[in-house]
């Protein structure tokens, strides 16, 4: 769901908050982003604090007009686009376009990352590199969208060959 909207009052043996609760749980685990908005006539004072520590995204008092609830809407589905945006670019801005691979500068993070971190916990680190001999020659002979085609596979090859946290 790209937008969830609940009352803090629900029939049954969950409340509007738990029901979140849960939704949230299960979205997480497949990492999948909704926004939540929670609304309630009631004046309980631990409903907003539990929706804030939660991660609610706003929270609407009854009553309200349609113009005030369609702005809530109309606001975090904005926010969720331009939070699909951001990570959009994020993406694109640490991997290759051709390979898919993380690019060089990423790289440089990481290594760095992973250094620091063999050498707090006192763990070894491996780092091994490829050289694809004479392939400017490859290049010239068959076509660089030939090269280009081989550099996937062998892309391809690297991400189903290595585990995923290498």
């Amino acid at each position: 769901f790209n937008l969830i909207i609940a009352d803090v009052r629900l029939p049954g043996s969950m409340d509007g908050i738990d029901t979140l609760k849960k939704i949230k749980e299960i979205y997480e685990i497949n990492n999948y982003h909704s926004k939540m908005i929670i609304m309630t006539g009631y004046a309980d004072e631990e409903a907003p604090i539990k929706a804030i520590r939660l991660g609610v995204d706003d929270y609407i008092y009854k009553p309200f007009g349609v113009e005030d609830f369609l702005h809530a809407v109309r606001r975090n589905i904005r926010f969720l686009h331009l939070e699909r945006e951001v990570d959009l670019y994020l993406q694109l801005s640490i991997h290759d376009g051709l390979t898919n691979l993380y690019n060089h500068r990423y790289f440089h993070e990481i290594i760095i990352r992973e250094i620091d971190r063999a050498a707090r916990y006192n763990n070894p680190l491996s780092l091994f590199t490829i050289d694809i001999d004479n392939f400017k020659g490859f290049n010239d002979a068959y076509g660089h969208l030939t090269g280009d085609m081989a550099l996937r596979r062998f892309a391809h090859l690297f991400k189903w060959s290595l585990r995923k946290v290498d």
